[in-house]
C-alpha cells in the first residue's frame, strides 16, 4: 500500500483483528500512506468499499476472500503462491511474484483497468458456448451410471469461459 501511495493518491484498508493487529497498527503508524484499520468487517461491507483486493500471502489453499472479491467484480492482486496460482490461471486473480514492486505495479494496473460487472460473468451469451460443450456429456451421465451401477458425482473445473466436466466414479 505504501509503495502505491508514493506513486498516486490511494487509501488502504486493512481488515481483520488477528494476532498481528498490534504489529500492523505500529507499521501503519510509521507509514506515510493513508491506511484505515477498522478491525473485523463483514466481507460484503469490506468489498463494497474497495476497488482492488490486495493479498500478500506467503501461501494459500483456495482463498475464499479472493473468490468473493472477484465475484463482487473487484480486481484481485495476489502473489503467485499456492492456490492463488490456480486462480491466476483461471483469470480470477492477477497473480504476480511476491515482491513489493511487482505487487504495487499490479495494483496500479488493476486500478487503471475498467471494472467488469459481475453480472457479465454469468451473462448467458458469455457462458452458453461452454454449456453447449458440457451438457451432452452431463446428459449421458445418468445413462452411464444406470448401465454400470457405479455412483457418479460430476466435478467441474475451469472458468465459465472454459468449463469442463469430469465424473468421479466410486
Amino acid at each position: 500500500i505504501e509503495t502505491v501511495a508514493k506513486r498516486r493518491p490511494i487509501q488502504g484498508v486493512l481488515c481483520g483483528d488477528g494476532p498481528l493487529a498490534a504489529q500492523m497498527s505500529e507499521a501503519v503508524g510509521r507509514s506515510s500512506a493513508r491506511v484505515h484499520m477498522p478491525g473485523h468487517v463483514e466481507p460484503a461491507e469490506a468489498l463494497g468499499g474497495m476497488d482492488c483486493l490486495l493479498m500478500t500471502s506467503r501461501n494459500e489453499g483456495l482463498p475464499l476472500a479472493a473468490i468473493e472479491a472477484a465475484g463482487a467484480g473487484r480486481s484481485v492482486v495476489a502473489p503467485a503462491v499456492g492456490g492463488l496460482v490456480d486462480l491466476g490461471s483461471a483469470g480470477v486473480v492477477q497473480a504476480v511474484p511476491r515482491r513489493v514492486e511487482a505487487l504495487a505495479d499490479a495494483v496500479e494496473q488493476a486500478l487503471d483497468a475498467p471494472r467488469v460487472a459481475p453480472e457479465r460473468r454469468f451473462d448467458p451469451a458469455a457462458v452458453l458456448p461452454a454449456w453447449r460443450r458440457t451438457y451432452p456429456r452431463l446428459a449421458l451421465m445418468p445413462l452411464l451410471v444406470g448401465l454400470t451401477g457405479l455412483a457418479a458425482a460430476p466435478t467441474f473445473r475451469g472458468a465459465a469461459s472454459d468449463l469442463s466436466v469430469g465424473a468421479h466414479l466410486e
